[in-house]
This record gives C-alpha cells, sequence and structure tokens, in this order.
C-alpha cells in the first residue's frame, strides 16, 4: 500500500498530529505531546474518503485529512519522530511511502525504510474517536458526534485563537474555559484569585445557546491559519476543526 503526497504535507501532517506543546499537570505546564505514533488509514468510502493520519489517548483526538481516491482500505503505525527524521533530509516535491512489513519514503535515488508497528498504544481510542468523528463536517454550524448533538459554538480566525490561548498559556495554570454568552465569546485561565487572564472576542460567527466548557492540552497549536470552528455544549466534548484538522478533547473534570 503507498501515497504520494509532497513533502510538505508530510511533514505538516506529522507535526500536527504530534501535538507538541504544553501540557497540563500537578505540578503545573510541562512540555510533552500526544503521543509518539501515528495511525495512518486509508479510507475508501465517503465520508472524509482518502489519508487519515491520527492519534489519541483516552482524552485527546486528532485527525489531518487529506482527500484522495483510495480504492483499497489500509492502516499503518509509524513513530513520528523517526518518519520526520528521514524527511528532513529529503528533497522537497512529491515523496511516496509505501508500507507493508515496514515503511519505505521514496523519492529519486533515495530510500529510506524503517519499521511499522502492529498497533498504536492508544488504538482502540484511535478506533473509537475516528468512528465518531467522521460525520463531522465543516458545512454548517451544529455537528453530530456519532450519534450525540453538539449544537453551540463559534468560528474564529485561528491566529487570533492561537494567540489567546498563549497568552492564557503564560497563566501556567494549563485549565482554558470557553465561554459563548449573547454571541460574545471570552476565553479564559485562572489559577488564583490573585493571576489570570481573560478576553473577550466578537467572533466571525456564533450558534447555538449559551455554553460553557473547561478543558486542557495545547490544541490551538496545531491550528496556525485560517478559519477555526469551536463546537461545545455545557460541559462537553470540545471539538475544534477547519478543512484538514480536526481535534476532538473531553471536558476537564475535578476529581
Amino acid at each position: 500500500m503507498e501515497m504520494v503526497l509532497d513533502k510538505s504535507v508530510f511533514t505538516t501532517a506529522l507535526n500536527a498530529v504530534e501535538m507538541k506543546g504544553k501540557w497540563f499537570s500537578s505540578t503545573g505546564l510541562i512540555s510533552d505531546k500526544l503521543s509518539e505514533f501515528v495511525k495512518i488509514v486509508w479510507k475508501r468510502d465517503e465520508p472524509k474518503r482518502g489519508y487519515h493520519f491520527i492519534n489519541a489517548n483516552n482524552q485527546t483526538f486528532v485527525d489531518y485529512w487529506i482527500p484522495a481516491d483510495v480504492t483499497i482500505e489500509h492502516s499503518a503505525v509509524l513513530e513520528i519522530s523517526k518518519a520526520r527524521n528521514y524527511l528532513t533530509n529529503m528533497p522537497s516535491g512529491d515523496i511516496t511511502l509505501s508500507v507493508g512489513q515496514c515503511a519505505l519514503f521514496s523519492c529519486d535515488n533515495i530510500n529510506a525504510q524503517f519499521p511499522t508497528h502492529y498497533n498504536h498504544p492508544n488504538d482502540a481510542a484511535c478506533d473509537s474517536f475516528f468512528v465518531a468523528s467522521q460525520n463531522v463536517s465543516v458545512r454548517g454550524e451544529g455537528i453530530e458526534w456519532g450519534e450525540y448533538p453538539i449544537t453551540s459554538g463559534f468560528s474564529i480566525l485561528a491566529e487570533d485563537f492561537s494567540k489567546i490561548l498563549k497568552s492564557c498559556e503564560s497563566v501556567g495554570h494549563g485549565i482554558y474555559k470557553l465561554e459563548l454568552c449573547n454571541e460574545s465569546v471570552t476565553i479564559s485561565s485562572v489559577s488564583s484569585p490573585r493571576e489570570s487572564y481573560r478576553e473577550n472576542v466578537v467572533p466571525l460567527l456564533a450558534w447555538g445557546e449559551d455554553a460553557t466548557v473547561e478543558y486542557t492540552s495545547p490544541v490551538h497549536k496545531i491550528f496556525p491559519n485560517g478559519f477555526l470552528q469551536c463546537h461545545f455544549n455545557d460541559d462537553s466534548l470540545l471539538v475544534l476543526q477547519n478543512q484538514n484538522l480536526l481535534v476532538a478533547r473531553a471536558p476537564y473534570v475535578v476529581v
């Protein structure tokens, strides 16, 4: 099984699904990543036919989708850093990825072969999230996550969203709140009565009833530009997406 993509597309997809950034921990923010592995899925049927680069744990899911004419279903698991290291030294332009017992990047007279892995460490989460996400489209406002409706949300420029969350990271708490009220949005992080960051935003578009959700993780890091849709109900799953990238994050729950 193989695919042919531009080197920059491979690199963008791998960087996105790695989700490297500042993650919440009991001692504050730490530099980490979602996981070391990517599951690549060749999807034959609509909706979202094509190549899917996915990664997940039991709380977070990311899918970078590349529309393509796929005729045979297949999947493979690669180590992200190893794949990216081989890509770094390859020339710009189209690169072929072939997978079987091993993975092979090739172009012109260059061949880089490295191991594949039998399963993603969080394979059940990858598959469960992936199935639930397939009917989610950037067309329209409310979405269906599996059979679960998410009816509220807003649209914002990804650059603005990332800038606000970067300021929220300065608080060092790692828990972020999105509040939709009267078609206005407040994005905040509060670590104590004496330290917080809040920013009020007039979104490009807002829909549904007033809603609030808290979450952790650097989901904003992987949306560099363009339009971003944020979907959530009160204390529900948060789904962020643009044309090619979808991220789902379970709400933060105090235990």
